[in-house]
């Protein structure tokens, strides 16, 4: 997205939506969530939807990291989806 929707006045406000009606659809397959806590957008409320519609996903939130969450926690995240990676190979749905 080049803008983040905030209101239905805004553009890309549809395509949120869709996304969030799609979302439960991929509750089946292995899911990983990093989160930043600090994130002035995407807030906790965004990371429960999250978590309600994925309950089965590997989720890494922290309170000290912000929208940009690979960045701030790297030397957490990175180890961290190189083993869900090598857990969950692309192409393979358990």
């Amino acid at each position: 997205m080049q803008d983040i929707p905030l209101s239905p006045k805004d553009a890309a406000w549809p395509l949120l939506e869709a996304a969030g009606r799609a979302l439960p659809s991929f509750a089946d397959r292995p899911a990983f969530i990093g989160w930043g806590l600090k994130d002035f957008v995407f807030d906790r409320h965004f990371l429960e939807r999250f978590r309600a519609d994925l309950p089965q996903a590997e989720v890494h939130a922290f309170e000290d990291a912000g929208h940009y969450v690979l960045e701030d926690r790297h030397e957490v995240l990175v180890p961290a989806i190189r083993r869900f990676l090598d857990a969950h190979p692309l192409g393979r749905h358990d």
